[in-house]
């Protein structure tokens, strides 16, 4: 326990820990923490990606998988380390239940015929393409929230194989 917050501190994340199962269990605390590298264990599977820039700020998104649910992080650059890693503050974390173990959250692929904003959805249905998004989210880097959408105008593609029509959107 001691080494684990030792380490945290090195990385910025000058947190309390209750315990070291409650903190791999709570992507949570990391609001308002920069960090450079997440803990180990805390996310089973992730996926990141860099959002935009908006008032000289660079933004990026993560996708944290935990057994129980997903987790959106979106986060502001804050710098870099000596080394050249980058530093990353985390500023709105969102908790994704999942209603089926093969439900996913995804960004890459997903696009809105409403706006050009980051895109975040829980989808379903793998069958075909575009996947059936069930909830959504927009990153409106602006305000640094993410806001809940409607997603009926969500199409999510897998982003290696592109859109199944030229005419539907899709993130190139």
């Amino acid at each position: 326990m001691k080494l684990l917050s030792a380490i945290l501190v090195c990385l910025g994340l000058a947190v309390t820990l209750p315990s070291q199962a409650s903190w791999l269990q709570s992507p949570e605390l990391l609001q308002g923490k920069q960090y450079t590298l997440l803990p180990e264990g805390l996310c089973t599977g992730y996926s990141e990606r860099i959002l935009g820039k908006v008032n000289s700020n660079e933004y990026g998104g993560l996708i944290c998988e935990q057994e129980r649910a997903s987790f959106i992080l979106l986060q502001r650059l804050s710098g870099y380390t000596a080394t050249g890693k980058a530093i990353w503050q985390v500023i709105t974390v969102k908790e994704v239940p999942r209603p089926t173990p093969s439900d996913l959250v995804m960004s890459a692929g997903c696009s809105s015929n409403k706006n050009a904003r980051a895109i975040f959805a829980l989808v379903k249905d793998f069958k075909g393409q575009p996947y059936q998004a069930v909830q959504a989210w927009e990153a409106d880097l602006a305000t640094e929230q993410l806001k809940e959408i409607n997603p009926q105008y969500v199409a999510c593609y897998d982003p290696w194989l592109g859109s199944a029509s030229a005419n539907e959107p899709s993130c190139r």
